[in-house]
This record gives C-alpha cells, structure tokens and sequence, in this order.
C-alpha cells in the first residue's frame, strides 16, 4: 500500500484539491465572487494549498487507523509506530503535487489540464524511480524523482532530512505558485 497506491492516490488528491480550489473556482465563477473581497490571489494560492495540506494529514490519519483496525482484526501484528511512520512519509510527497497545481494554476486555469499536468508528472515520477530502482546502470535517474526521497518510512523509519526538504521543496513551489497566480490573467 503504502510504496504504490497511497502515494499515488494522495499525491492525486492534492492536486486535485489544488485545482478545485484555484482552477474550479475560476471556472465555476467562484473566485471572481471571492476576489472582489480584499483578499490577494496569492493568498488564495496559499490557503488553498495549506487546506490542501490539513486535508492530506486527516485523510493519512483515518488511513492509517483503519489499516491498523484491518491489522488488529486479521491479527497480522502490524507495528504501530512504524505504520504511523510509513503513513506520515507519505505527506510531504503529496504535498509535492499540491505545489506542482498551484504552480500549473499560475499557467492554465482549466483543471482538466491541471490536473493532467501534473499527474502524468506524478506517475512519471514514479515510473523514473522504479526504472532507477530496477536497472542499477539508471539508478542516476532516481534523483529527478520525489520517491528517491520519499524512502521506505514503513522499513526504515522517516528520514528527517528527505522529509524536511522535500517538505520545503512543496512550500516553495507553492510559493511561485502564488507569484504566478498573482500575475496571470484570469480572464483567460
């Protein structure tokens, strides 16, 4: 679960929330009604992305307990520390993606296109890491992907400093997310 389908739905859900946030907004007509307030787009980048990232913890934490519920009942012995471990690596690799929309918002404001963008990014991140992983002669390739970082939390508990800077590297492409939103015209 958690070196497949959780990183992959998670990282899903946050750009997908990104997008709703900026891009459905924009398409739906909402976030012409909100900007007429005296609120910056940029703050709007920034609160979407950190609601972005509350809903990713809540969403890990209910994953978690009920994995752990699933373990309790089958009595397969999963250890609880380490399973909260494995499950909050996962955070700060969606957060990543939550970036990456609001950096694609700052250039489309379709959230088909969004969304696509950076979920292909997403799956070919992914694809890098298994390929480098798989042929050593290309385990190179695995530093332009975010799951080199990302580990295995679950194994060999978080790695502090991959957390922190790939936490960092999220909170910065939001940043320039927000610098790009704030310029962009929302007309187009």
């Amino acid at each position: 679960m958690l070196s497949l389908i959780v990183p992959l739905a998670l990282g899903y859900l946050a750009v997908r929330a990104v997008a709703s946030g900026l891009t459905g907004a924009a398409e739906s007509g909402r976030l012409d009604v909100l900007l007429s307030t005296p609120v910056s787009r940029a703050r709007v980048v920034v609160a979407s992305f950190l609601a972005t990232a509350v809903e990713l913890a809540a969403v890990l934490v209910v994953t978690g307990l009920l994995c752990g519920l699933g373990s309790l009942l089958a009595g397969s012995g999963l250890d609880a520390r380490r399973a909260a471990e494995g499950f909050a690596g996962v955070w700060p690799l969606a957060l990543l993606f939550a970036g990456f929309g609001a950096i694609a918002a700052g250039f489309s404001l379709r959230t088909s296109v969004v969304t696509g963008a950076v979920a292909g990014l997403l799956v070919a991140m992914y694809v890098v890491d298994l390929v480098g992983r798989l042929d050593t002669g290309l385990s190179g390739l695995r530093y332009a992907s975010v799951f080199k970082y990302y580990g295995n939390a679950i194994e060999d508990g978080i790695e502090p400093l991959a957390f922190l800077g790939v936490t960092l590297a999220a909170c910065a492409l939001a940043a320039i997310g927000a610098w790009l939103f704030e310029r962009r015209d929302l007309a187009a």
